[in-house]
Formats: C-alpha cells, structure tokens, sequence
C-alpha cells in the first residue's frame, strides 16, 4: 500500500489567475495529473515535509 504525501503546489487557471494549495497524492506525477483535471497549470509542485 502506498503512503500518500502532501503536496504543496502553486499554479495559474486557465483565466491566468495564479493560485495555490495543497493535495495528498502517493507520488509527484499522479499529483500533477490530480492539477491537470482541476484545470490547474502547476508552477510548483514541491513534497510537505
């Protein structure tokens, strides 16, 4: 079983307006897949400590 890692990313909307946030995700790229159907592009994606 994979452990989930919080995720602290920052990123535009598809309107240009930056935004930023935190998600749990087991790994980077399925992190930056979760930003990609929230219509979310990252700029950041950094793990929580």
């Amino acid at each position: 079983m994979a452990t989930k890692r919080l995720w602290r990313w920052r990123g535009l909307s598809l309107q240009g307006i930056p935004c930023q946030g935190t998600l749990w995700q087991d790994n980077r790229p399925e992190a930056l897949q979760a930003l990609q159907r929230q219509r979310i592009i990252p700029l950041a994606l950094r793990r929580c400590s």
